[in-house]
């Protein structure tokens, strides 16, 4: 071959090993960049509405929790990043919500939502994609849908006057309430305006599991039996909860919501530490993996150990009963000891006695 052919054939293989070259070093830039992208973990949460005080004090727990999680080199290696949308309290956005999170904003891993009408509208939406969720303080949801990738973060396996005069009509040893914040004022107002004395007086009542209402309320709530998650005693001091509490309160001053955030904050954050501990344990964002993982293991939460049940609720329920005793009008620092709304059951957790019947707690 003459000298002049090999020239070219040279040339261009010094061009081809140039292009290698080239995109070798792409590649070695370009993979940092793909492992330092963030992980998305998508959610709805009520922002406005009628649960909006519950929503807003949850995604202040889930930031913390954020900032936490990114303040030790994120999942992975790579930074955690929330997206979420307000759902207005309304189940009828949920679904579409989901949807959106799921197939537009392509979220890595889901939370939410809050609140059991709001996680109901959303569990189709998670079957149909196969995706795994862990809810915030939603009750029951899973019975009616059986689904393996569902998991619950509460430890738990009518109206107005017109209402309350039908109850008292009726002369009931026992008053059961399930209501959300709006009417829960309402119907405690009604109570006291009518003279309502059964032997026990109570229920689901989220509205008082928050510390405006608390105190809007005063010493109306004497006597009245709530169930709780989780209270201000010793028995639930668990590591770290004490320090999310204090970083929410600073976040919480002026923000005209919560200034305690005990019913609500210790749960937000500890679904985030549940999800975070599946991912670091299976070293995957794969949700059948992640579902697996979490009915297999414990998890530990500024809520306590939690481990599932084949259900997606805990293992070991933890619902609580509390009486308020007492109440002095104006007083936050009451509501941040416990002092005036003891735990009655179960055993293991008492801190007081109940007055009973209803109507002896109003003397």
């Amino acid at each position: 071959m003459s000298k002049g052919r090999k020239r070219p054939m040279r040339k261009l293989r010094q061009i081809v090993a140039a292009i290698v070259a080239v995109a070798l070093l792409g590649l070695a830039f370009a993979a940092p960049a793909r492992a330092a992208d963030p992980i998305k973990v998508g959610f709805s949460m009520a922002l406005t509405g009628s649960v909006a005080q519950n929503g807003k004090q949850l995604i202040i727990a889930l930031e913390l929790w954020r900032d936490d999680v990114n303040a030790h080199g994120g999942l992975l290696g790579r930074p955690v990043e929330l997206v979420y949308y307000d759902d207005q309290s309304n189940p009828a956005n949920v679904p579409g919500i989901y949807t959106k999170l799921i197939t537009v904003d392509k979220v890595d891993l889901l939370l939410g939502p809050y609140a059991t009408n709001m996680a109901a509208a959303a569990v189709p939406v998670l079957m149909q994609h196969n995706m795994t969720t862990i809810s915030m303080l939603a009750v029951d949801v899973n019975r009616h849908f059986h689904y393996s990738r569902y998991f619950d973060m509460i430890p738990v396996g009518p109206q107005g006057t017109k209402v309350i005069r039908a109850v008292a009509a009726a002369n009931p040893d026992i008053v059961f309430i399930a209501a959300y914040p709006p009417d829960t004022v309402g119907i405690v107002r009604a109570a006291a305006e009518i003279g309502l004395k059964p032997k026990m007086f109570g229920g689901t009542m989220i509205g008082l599991l928050i510390t405006p209402i608390k105190m809007q309320l005063g010493s109306l709530l004497d006597g009245i039996v709530i169930m709780e998650s989780i209270a201000p005693a010793a028995s639930f001091n668990f590591p770290g909860l004490a320090d999310v509490l204090k970083r929410y309160q600073a976040k919480a001053a002026g923000e005209k919501i919560d200034p305690i955030g005990y019913g609500f904050v210790p749960f937000g954050y500890s679904a985030g530490q549940v999800l975070a501990q599946a991912v670091e344990g299976t070293k995957s964002l794969d949700h059948l993996k992640l579902a697996d993982y979490i009915h297999q293991h414990t998890f530990h939460t500024v809520v306590g150990d939690i481990a599932y049940a084949s259900d997606g609720a805990w293992a070991q329920p933890r619902t609580l009963f509390t009486q308020f005793q007492n109440v002095a009008p104006g007083n936050l620092d009451q509501f941040r000891d416990g002092s005036v709304q003891p735990i009655l059951w179960p055993p293991q957790y008492k801190t007081g006695t109940m007055i009973y019947p209803y109507a002896a707690a109003k003397k």
